[in-house]
């Protein structure tokens, strides 16, 4: 296995979003009231995968087992694969093009 920069903890995002997934469709959900709870939790579920993608490829790249290109393709070829991720890399994309300030390292 490749990595190991972080310990290999993102794969413990990915084990908390399906939990929560689980979460969803259990006696745990359906004491809240309001639609949107629920919504926020498949949010969740959807920042928790790209944070784990993220970290898992930062992993390979820092543990050399990536060059920095093969960095960059490997991270959109995630991205992509995960449609609920679209709309999220979109927005964090232009909030930093909008800034005039954002440093391209943040």
């Amino acid at each position: 296995m490749s990595g190991g920069h972080f310990d290999y903890q993102q794969y413990r995002f990915n084990d908390i979003a399906e939990t929560i997934r689980g979460d969803l469709y259990s006696e745990y959900v359906t004491q809240f009231t309001d639609p949107s709870t629920a919504q926020q939790m498949r949010n969740a579920i959807t920042l928790l995968q790209i944070a784990s993608i993220y970290i898992n490829r930062i992993d390979w790249l820092l543990s050399g087992d990536d060059s920095e290109e093969t960095f960059h393709v490997r991270l959109e070829k995630e991205l992509a694969a995960n449609p609920d991720a679209t709309p999220v890399i979109e927005a964090l994309h232009n909030s930093t093009q909008s800034s005039s300030t954002a440093s391209p390292y943040i």
